[in-house]
């Protein structure tokens, strides 16, 4: 089991996130035939992930997020599941 798995961090960070797009002609990628482009995502000091979603500039426009799972997919990937945490404060009546 990962740390990640075993803790909650409730400790407030900051991501910067940043998205580029590079031609496909610059790796060896079989999978991608007939694609031009892939968009490679930056999370500064964590990784570099292809991806075809949507990101925010920075974690913190999204609030509290939640690990909610981490699966081997490969021998060197992961997939993490995460999801939002509801922060809402309902209002004294």
């Amino acid at each position: 089991m990962l740390r990640a798995q075993r803790r909650s961090v409730r400790r407030p960070f900051t991501r910067a996130i940043r998205a580029r797009w590079i031609d496909t002609h610059f790796r060896c990628a079989p999978r991608l035939e007939g694609v031009d482009e892939i968009k490679l995502v930056h999370f500064e000091d964590l990784d570099i992930l292809p991806c075809g979603e949507n990101h925010v500039a920075d974690t913190m426009k999204i609030g509290e997020v939640k690990m909610d799972k981490i699966e081997s997919t490969e021998k060197r990937n992961r997939r993490v599941s995460n999801s939002l945490v509801d922060t809402a404060v309902e209002p004294n009546h």
